[in-house]
């Protein structure tokens, strides 16, 4: 009876150790600090999940009439880092896209995301610091919804 429990259990870890982890099954691209992130955005196919990987990024995004996912490590983890006084917002969303934002630090754009046209918007577990503008920019009728996340030290927190 022992030898049988433990030749089971020892069956279903080495099984569990064989599968892949729950990363691996979603990322659809994987895209490291040095890699450029608009390109993979503008490639992306519809319902693409991109992970961000640890790291610093210098560069934001634009995502224009997408489907996607932008998934990182954590927001102290995955961080988008603009220039000091930069033009640029971290991250914009616009016409009519569907995104979700998770996992990420914005800092030091001009707004840290940027809502725009019809889009709609999910951020989850992201902070939003330092940004000369507000930390979310919500223009026309995009619906956002924003949850476990903090806008702090940004001109204004969210504009709506």
């Amino acid at each position: 009876m022992f030898r049988a429990r433990y030749w089971g259990v020892m069956g279903l870890l080495v099984l569990v150790s064989l599968c892949p982890s729950e990363a691996q099954l979603i990322c659809t691209f994987t895209v490291q600090p040095w890699q450029p992130l608009q390109g993979v955005l503008e490639s992306a196919p519809p319902g693409a999940v991109i992970c961000l990987t640890a790291g610093m990024w210098t560069q934001g995004g634009s995502i224009h009439n997408k489907v996607l996912t932008l998934w990182g490590a954590g927001p102290d983890q995955t961080i988008l880092m603009g220039a000091s006084g930069t033009l640029f917002d971290g991250i914009s969303v616009s016409g009519q896209s569907v995104v979700t934002v998770r996992g990420l630090g914005v800092y030091n754009f001009r707004d840290g995301i940027v809502a725009l046209g019809q889009s709609h918007l999910g951020i989850r577990d992201v902070q939003l610091s330092n940004n000369s503008g507000s930390g979310l920019r919500v223009l026309g009728v995009s619906n956002v919804t924003l949850e476990h996340s903090l806008a702090s030290y940004n001109l204004d927190g969210v504009v709506a």
